[in-house]
This record gives structure tokens, C-alpha cells and sequence, in this order.
């Protein structure tokens, strides 16, 4: 028996004896030529879209470097706001002129965004390359406005541009220092003698705080202070405390307190400046600013000697009270053995005012045989290095506070009547008191005593 596969009537031989259909073979070739061909067509697509893909993801990074780098400015800010001992900030990462310039006011209130998105980002193209600031992941440039606890920044990643990059608003509270003690130091305090503190309340809250070592000589003792005696180091009156915790500094900035009220009381506000002459402050403006009006004659007994740098008032003010801002120089306060009272707030600008240290030797205030009241609601003497308050001199009816060191030696004198001492100690030093007295008032404070606290931020966008 032959066991070969008969063959198909067409000649196949189709183990099944199944014919083929005739050009299968043409369609499955055809089949497959034209995937390949749909796939051809779709190549450029499935490009052109991974393409689109990385830009965008590419433009995202790139808008998240921005905002980074904004927000860094805004933080800056913050920073330069609050600097001090407690606060120190990189010189490298601290805006200079944008926070100092005074051309910076934005309108009151806006109602449009697209108007406060376009303000906002011509002010900050148009400001110099010097007040460009790099970062590890971008760069901003960042501006605080004057009529507005705002701040503006614009940041864009390391390889991108201004005009590319994201726009950041925040708007800021400035927390209040809340006064704790009749006499508060950032830095050491020497008590070489008499010292003493009245609380009239009864509460017994007229307490001397040192956020460094407290020493004492001599006759020195912790009787007669109307509350607690302590120190963050070691405490040597008897009865003091040693090992206690920090008391919040406040920052003694007399820049802020110039911004802050110097148009509200213009008409008995003087600018003591370096030409010798007094000046009105202008609204937005530094103090002395060019244009300023000049008072004339000068008000108050004041005389200036450019040798010291040095304001000088020897007898108590005539038929004028008020606020006097020595700018950039010195004040000494001295009636002579018979002595006067003057109502009238002084405050003192160091020519480095918040700067660093080792610190300008301007900026002193000096009060001897002389009673100053305050004329400023709760501010008697600020100053932006130290304080002496020498023999037979009183402050009344407000706070004594020094950028750096306070000194009071007042003998026959109360020293301060109605009011509390402060010294912030940027830069160290020491603080002495001898034959002195506080009569202690805690008047609401002006100043800032921590950083301050952002209450919005948000991201701006335009057309």
C-alpha cells in the first residue's frame, strides 16, 4: 500500500487535503505593510508629543525653581527686617538698596490683579544687576514697599531669566516686643553700686533680666529691685538667679520708628542733620533728604559740631517740644548745675545703623543734669549705639533703649521715672548701672522682637 499524500486537483498537497484560498499570502503581506505604514504615520506623532512632554516638563522645573527662588527673596526680607544679635543673615543673601530705597509705594488697596501683577514686575525688571541675588537654585531680585508691610520677588531658575520668571507677594505682621522687666539686657550687666526698681502696681513686675552674666560689687544687692533678679548666665546679687532662660531682644531700630511716625507728627518733627541744619521729613523719604524744608532758626537749643559729629542741646528747649532725630551723629543732653526739663523725644541713627560689627562711633545719646519727658506716647530716649545717663539726669514717661549698651550712673537722680530700660547688644559690650532707680512702666512698645510673621503668599500671574 503506497502511504504517499494523494495530491489536491490544484496540485497542493495539503496534508488535510485542504485547498489554499487563492492569494492569502498577498493579503497577509499586504496586512502587515500596512501597520507598518500606520505605524510610519504615527512615529512623528508619538514624537512630536514626547517632545511637548519634556518642554513642558522642562518649563515646569523651571516655574518651580522660580518660585523657589522667589520665595528665598521674600524670606530675605524677613530676615533683614528682623536683624540683629538673635537674627544674623549672610551678608551675601541680604538685598541692600531694595530694602533701603524709598521710591517703592504701591497704590492703596488694589482692585485690579492684572494692574498690581504688571506694577510689580516693572519695578523689579527695571532694578540693577547689583540687586540680582544668586542662589544655589535660582536667582531673585526683591523690593519692600514703604507705604505697605508687602514684599515683591521675582525668582527664575539658574539657567533662565528675569523676564521668565515667577512673581511672589507676601504681606507681613510685625510681632510686638512685650515688655517683661524694668531693665533688660541682651549682653552682660554690671551693677557697681545702689540700684533699685519700683513696681507702683503692687505686682511686683519690675524685675532686671540679662541675657548674659550679672555681676555685682561693692554695696550691691537684689533688695531692692521690686521683682526678680535673673540672668541666662551666671547671677551674683544675692538673691539672683543664675541658669534662667532668654528673654526676647527687641530690635532698636530708629529707622523703623522714623518710617513709622515721622509724617504722623510732622508738625513737631525735626531731622537733626550732618549740614548743621534742622529739617521736616518728606513723606517716603530718608531722613535729610535732599529737598527737605530747613526750620530755621534751628529749634530746641540744638548746635552741631562737624569735628565730633556730635548735636549738643545746653539749655532746656524754649516755647518748642517735640521729636528730634539726630541722623548720623551724636547727642549730648546737658543743662548744667541748674539743671531743666525739655518735653521732647530723642532718638539717634548711627551712620551703620543694623550694621556689623565692629560698629561706627556715632549715634550716642548723653543725658546729664538734665530731665527729658517723653513727647512720643511711651518713647523717651532711643539710640542707635549706646546711652549714658550721667549724674542728676532723668528720663520720664517712656522707654530708654539702645541699639547697643545702656549705662546709668544718675546719683542724686531717679533715673528713670514712668518708664523701662532696654538694651538690645548687637554687638556684645556691657551694661552698668550705679546710684540709679527705675520707676517702672510698661508702655506698649514700638518695637519688633522676633521676625516677622508672613500673613500671605502667593504667586501673582498676568497676560
Amino acid at each position: 500500500m503506497s502511504t504517499d499524500t494523494p495530491a489536491a486537483p490544484d496540485g497542493s498537497t495539503d496534508p488535510q487535503q485542504r485547498s489554499a484560498p487563492a492569494g492569502e499570502d498577498g493579503y497577509a503581506l499586504l496586512a502587515t505593510l500596512g501597520i507598518l505604514g500606520v505605524l510610519a504615520m504615527l512615529l512623528p506623532v508619538f514624537f512630536v508629543v514626547a517632545v511637548q512632554d519634556l518642554t513642558e516638563a522642562r518649563r515646569h522645573l523651571a516655574g518651580d525653581a522660580g518660585d523657589r527662588a522667589a520665595r528665598a527673596g521674600v524670606q530675605a526680607v524677613a530676615a533683614q527686617i528682623s536683624v540683629g544679635s538673635s537674627a544674623a543673615t549672610p551678608a551675601s543673601t541680604v538685598p541692600t538698596a531694595a530694602i533701603v530705597a524709598a521710591g517703592f509705594t504701591e497704590q492703596t488697596g488694589w482692585t485690579d490683579p492684572q494692574a498690581q501683577y504688571d506694577w510689580a514686575r516693572a519695578v523689579l525688571l527695571a532694578q540693577p544687576p547689583s540687586q540680582t541675588y544668586v542662589t544655589p537654585t535660582g536667582s531673585y531680585r526683591v523690593v519692600r514697599t514703604t507705604n505697605s508691610r508687602a514684599v515683591y520677588s521675582l525668582g527664575w531658575a539658574p539657567d533662565g531669566s528675569p523676564e521668565s520668571g515667577t512673581l511672589v507677594m507676601a504681606e507681613y505682621a510685625l510681632p510686638v516686643f512685650q515688655v517683661e522687666a524694668a531693665l533688660l539686657t541682651g549682653t552682660d550687666l554690671d551693677v557697681l553700686g545702689s540700684f533699685n526698681t519700683h513696681d507702683a502696681s503692687g505686682a511686683q513686675r519690675a524685675g532686671v533680666h540679662t541675657n548674659g552674666n550679672q555681676s555685682g560689687r561693692a554695696m550691691s544687692t537684689a533688695r531692692g529691685i521690686d521683682g526678680r533678679v535673673t540672668a541666662v548666665g551666671a547671677a551674683q546679687l544675692p538673691g539672683g538667679v543664675s541658669g534662667q532662660g532668654e528673654m526676647p531682644i527687641p530690635v532698636i531700630d530708629p529707622r523703623l520708628l522714623h518710617t513709622t511716625y515721622a509724617m504722623a507728627n510732622v508738625a513737631n518733627w525735626y531731622d537733626l542733620c550732618p549740614d548743621g541744619r534742622a529739617h521736616r521729613p518728606l513723606p517716603g523719604a530718608a531722613p535729610c533728604a535732599p529737598g527737605s524744608p530747613v526750620v530755621t532758626p534751628t529749634p530746641g537749643n540744638w548746635a552741631y559740631s562737624a569735628a565730633t559729629k556730635t548735636w549738643s542741646q545746653t539749655a532746656p528747649p524754649v516755647g518748642v517740644q517735640g521729636v528730634f532725630y539726630v541722623y548720623r551723629a551724636s547727642a549730648e543732653i546737658q543743662y548744667g548745675g541748674g539743671g531743666g526739663t525739655a518735653r521732647q523725644t530723642v532718638i539717634t541713627e548711627s551712620s551703620d545703623n543694623l550694621g556689623s560689627c565692629p560698629r561706627a562711633d556715632d549715634g550716642d545719646i548723653t543725658l546729664k543734669q538734665a530731665t527729658v519727658e517723653a513727647f512720643l506716647p511711651g518713647l523717651t530716649l532711643v539710640s542707635g549705639r549706646d546711652v549714658a545717663m550721667e549724674a542728676q539726669s532723668q528720663a520720664a514717661d517712656g522707654a530708654v533703649a539702645a541699639q547697643e549698651s545702656i549705662s546709668m550712673r544718675t546719683s542724686s537722680s531717679d533715673g528713670i521715672s514712668n518708664g523701662y530700660a532696654v538694651a538690645q547688644n548687637r554687638c556684645g559690650g556691657t551694661n552698668l548701672v550705679q546710684g540709679s532707680r527705675i520707676d517702672y512702666e510698661p508702655h506698649a512698645s514700638p518695637f519688633v522682637s522676633a521676625r516677622p510673621r508672613l500673613t500671605a503668599e502667593v504667586v501673582l500671574t498676568g497676560n
